[in-house]
């Protein structure tokens, strides 16, 4: 699965490999330059925190004490972990499997938000080029560019829809959880490990939100571009087909989809927590008769 996913990016990462979506001036270098630091600066800090929920939740269980044979993670075992020798191996096991599994889930979540901030980029880079058309070679450009962009766009959607929509679902069942052990949790270190967790799932999800409802604002404003373009106006004939072309197929704005149902929007990202904390009251009322 690993292999495919890695396989999946590159393919789709290879289009934008065209001249035609190579920075050809500064101020489009630039651009790309912007979203490159966004990128980094947005992965690094989700890394980061991810790192620091993990160490929080690995020490707690020490810090209570070898005798209390806490582990990090609640689980069910076909064994007891009385024996030193086998709360040891287990304690070690659950490590080994949160440490890797960390990085992973974090790489996953920033490469697919990271494609979303490209497409945002090659969009700027586009709304930028239809402010000033000169030539008809311009206007060609812009449409295949265009024609680019959107199926750039569209292989997103199709290669990570499913594991996103799978991921919010998920998402949407531990943040209800975690919301009810967060009140429910009688130690400060119970308290602070939930929260953290907590901040982690929802900084995730508006990683896919954010840039799922930026990519949408961007095709609108590359609509408006070329609608509010005077350049098209002395162009030849032929040239203002193409033109056209483009104005009539930016009027739908490109929507990022989780298995082609929900859109990655903050409107989503809010009917999310709405739907959880319906769903923690609904657990909390429950829990109290």
């Amino acid at each position: 699965m690993t292999a495919n996913f890695l396989l999946s990016t590159v393919m789709i990462c290879c289009m934008l490999k065209l001249p035609i979506c190579q920075p050809k001036i500064v101020e489009e270098l630039e651009i790309l330059k912007t979203y490159r630091r966004k990128a980094v600066f947005v992965g690094a800090g989700d890394l980061l925190l991810c790192f620091i929920t993990l160490v929080m939740q690995l020490i707690a269980p020490l810090a209570q004490g070898i005798r209390t044979r806490s582990l990090p993670y609640s689980i069910w075992l076909p064994y007891s972990t009385e024996p030193i020798l086998n709360y040891i191996l287990t304690y070690i096991v659950l490590t080994l499997m949160a440490i890797i599994g960390m990085p992973m889930t974090v790489a996953s979540d920033c490469t697919i938000s990271g494609l979303m901030m490209v497409t945002c980029s090659q969009l700027e880079i586009l709304q930028f080029r239809l402010a000033r058309l000169n030539t008809r070679s311009d206007v060609k450009e812009c449409v295949q560019h265009h024609n680019i962009i959107s199926k750039f766009a569209g292989e997103i959607g199709k290669i990570f829809g499913a594991a996103v929509f799978v991921h919010f679902l998920l998402s949407m069942l531990n943040i209800c959880s975690v919301i009810y052990v967060v009140s429910k949790a009688e130690s400060k270190s119970g308290l602070i490990i939930s929260a953290l967790f907590l901040l982690c799932m929802l900084i995730q999800l508006l990683l896919y939100c954010w840039n799922g409802n930026e990519v949408f604002l961007r095709s609108q404003a590359v609509t408006h571009t070329a609608m509010d373009s005077t350049s098209w106006v002395i162009l030849p004939q032929e040239m203002k087909k193409a033109f056209l072309l483009i104005m009539a197929r930016s009027q739908k704005p490109m929507h990022m989809k989780a298995g082609g149902i929900l859109d990655l929007s903050l409107s989503t990202y809010m009917m999310i927590l709405k739907t959880s904390y319906s769903a923690f009251n609904l657990l909390q009322q429950v829990s109290n008769k």
